[in-house]
């Protein structure tokens, strides 16, 4: 069976475990929540125009020994060959919880749509999380390493990290998200590897959650 599939649905078992009361929420948080965010993106050497902006919904668990996390996307952003473009996509990421730290991974999936040409991509990644807080702020910091997958037109892999801050028990701002790419020219891999850089920030805003419970 495919890999992706296979931790899709192994994340969709611990979700209906963990929703079944298996665990409590840390931080006093809802052990559920969905949240609407919007972002801005600039990169360089990535090929598009800077700034891009992104709208998405994203899901939330966070049970006591287990943190998922879900979203869907839509975002602007022409690529400079072409004048005009947008993707959309979506990521699933789900994490095991070890006292304050995260381990585990997910997969992305992305597709780029403009006047000339289409292009769709599935990555999985490796990564893990510390959580803190910022006075009273509940707040985790992530480390992903971000796989080739199915990218065979660039080859795109790299590291990305992502802090994130609960200002207030329904707002949260994502003050940084820096990724840094390897991939190389489209179909041309003998001509060597390239890099590139992402940087994103953003604020995200809960539209519904959970019966919030008291962690540890």
């Amino acid at each position: 069976m495919d890999p992706t599939k296979v931790f899709v649905l192994a994340s969709l078992i611990l979700v209906s475990n963990a929703l079944h009361g298996q665990g409590q929420s840390v931080f006093g948080q809802a052990p559920f929540q969905i949240r609407t965010e919007i972002g801005i993106r600039f990169n360089q050497n990535l090929g598009y125009e800077n700034p891009e902006l992104t709208f998405a919904v994203t899901p939330e668990l966070n049970a006591k020994k287990l943190y998922v996390r879900g979203s869907a996307f839509y975002r602007t952003g022409n690529k400079l060959q072409t004048g005009n473009g947008y993707s959309t996509g979506g990521d699933l990421e789900a994490y095991f919880r070890v006292k304050r730290l995260l381990f585990g991974g997910g997969v992305t999936r992305g597709n780029l749509v403009t006047s000339q040409f289409q292009k769709g991509t599935t990555h999985p990644l490796i990564g893990g999380a510390v959580e803190f807080r910022v006075g009273k702020h509940p707040s985790r910091i992530f480390a992903q390493y971000l796989l080739r997958g199915s990218d065979d037109t660039n080859g795109l892999q790299g590291v990305r990290t992502r802090l994130e801050v609960d200002v207030h028990r329904r707002i949260r701002i994502a003050p940084y998200n820096l990724g840094v790419y390897r991939f190389f020219p489209s179909n041309a891999p003998q001509l060597g590897t390239r890099t590139g850089y992402s940087f994103s920030a953003g604020v995200s805003y809960v539209l519904w959650s959970g019966k919030e419970r008291t962690g540890n």
